[in-house]
């Protein structure tokens, strides 16, 4: 896979935040050479001003390219395929979206990204008893617990000092957390959102079984193949497998999960 040179990228991201676990995928998977800046999230650290410097709104994953900052993973993997992924406009991570498959790998894309990850997260946390063989260490359990109380706290302390330009950046984060942290604790949303991603992923499963490659559409990997295997993975080691392909149920998404986990590049970039 022949790419453009990509010297200079810096992410900034995170190892529990699956919109950085989509970037590292696609920054691996078109074998680019980044450097890597992990910003430890449970301990604040995307509340300090050397990083709302680069992003305002104090969120991973960030990407530096030369003068260029992105600030969102969608923007970033558009960046990169349109810069980096020199391959026909049919072969790239995002093909042409005026053409029938670039219209069904954003389709698709969208439909998978429209699951709520970060409510099955923390409902996972805050309601272990809906999970069974989650593999999330004792201390990311706790730090998801202890996370909307802790950075509302923090938050708070830091906009009661802070000058502009991080007043603003401290109030649209108090908002932010505010506004959905007691949903993230809320047991009716948790289970809601469960539901929806069974039927998300209902749909999902057709297109598995019409599938002639090793992913979703063909035998080389699209967007909509990253944010799959992000969730899927997420969806397993958070413990929630046993809602949605449990006792041969969605064996085409089972059998799709265990196939890509077995891709070295995913499983390094999701580990």
């Amino acid at each position: 896979m022949k790419m453009s040179s990509s010297r200079g990228l810096i992410l900034y991201h995170a190892l529990p935040s699956s919109y950085s676990q989509k970037v590292v995928l696609a920054l691996k998977y078109l074998n680019l050479t980044y450097e890597s800046r992990l910003v430890n999230l449970f301990d604040g650290e995307q509340l300090e001003p050397w990083f709302l410097d680069l992003n305002p709104k104090g969120e991973v994953p960030t990407l530096k390219d030369g003068d260029l900052v992105l600030t969102d993973s969608a923007d970033i993997i558009q960046h990169l395929n349109d810069r980096y992924d020199t391959r026909r406009s049919d072969e790239k991570l995002i093909p042409n979206p005026v053409t029938p498959v670039g219209r069904s790998v954003a389709e698709v894309n969208q439909l998978i990204c429209s699951v709520k990850t970060f409510v099955l997260t923390f409902g996972a946390a805050f309601h272990p008893q809906h999970t069974e063989n989650s593999t999330l260490s004792d201390e990311e359990s706790k730090g998801r617990r202890a996370f909307v109380d802790k950075m509302t706290e923090c938050i708070r302390e830091k906009l009661a000092v802070a000058k502009p330009p991080y007043k603003e950046s401290y109030t649209y984060k108090l908002t932010k957390i505010s506004t959905g942290g007691a949903l993230l604790k809320d047991e009716n949303v948790f289970l809601a959102e469960l539901k929806s991603t069974r039927e998300v992923l209902e749909r999902i499963e057709d297109h598995l079984s019409r599938s002639q490659g090793k992913w979703i559409f063909f035998d080389h990997l699209t967007l909509a193949d990253i944010s799959l295997a992000v969730l899927l993975y997420r969806i397993k080691k958070l413990g929630l497998q046993h809602h949605f392909w449990a006792e041969g149920s969605l064996p085409n998404v089972a059998s799709y999960l265990d196939r890509v986990l077995k891709d070295p590049t995913v499983a390094e970039s999701l580990s």
